[in-house]
This record gives structure tokens, sequence and C-alpha cells, in this order.
């Protein structure tokens, strides 16, 4: 997950958003301590949702690696999508 991070974070305007390929950088300047790279991408993949910040092959990248993964329950992923639009107002 952090090397696809890594990745996302030099991505090319045309494929991610240059906003949101610095959100990348920044997260992997956090300390170690309570940093957690799947709700991070989870995040990231709503983000490029919602503002059509990722190319095709991106969102792609998303769903292999975090459509492999247990599911979100539904209780996190609806409290976590409501923090993130009420982020966006």
């Amino acid at each position: 997950m952090i090397k696809l991070i890594e990745m996302l974070s030099s991505a090319p305007d045309g494929q991610l958003d240059a906003s949101l390929a610095k959100e990348c950088s920044k997260f992997l300047l956090l300390p170690d301590t309570g940093k957690d790279p799947v709700l991070f991408l989870r995040n990231l993949r709503d983000k490029c949702v919602y503002c059509a910040g990722a190319s095709n092959a991106v969102m792609t990248l998303f769903a292999i690696f975090l459509d492999k993964l247990p599911p979100e329950p539904e209780t996190e992923k609806e409290a976590r999508r409501a923090s993130l639009e009420a982020s966006w107002k």
C-alpha cells in the first residue's frame, strides 16, 4: 500500500490531480505511528470520484488494491464519507 502511495505522489497531473498527489507526499512524511494506508487510499479514491481527479488508470489501481481487502463495514464507510463531505463544504 505504501508503494502505491509513493507512486501516486509522483503521478503526472494528467493521471492524478496535483493537489491529490501532494496529499500522498504529505501522507508519506507523517510518522508511522497511527497512519493507516488503507484508510488513506479509501479516502483518496472517494476524493478522486467526487472531484473527477484521477484517470481511469489510477481508478483501476484503486480497484485492484482496495477491492481485494475485506469490505469496509457500512457504518464505517458512511461515517468516513460524511466526514469527507463535511470537509469539502
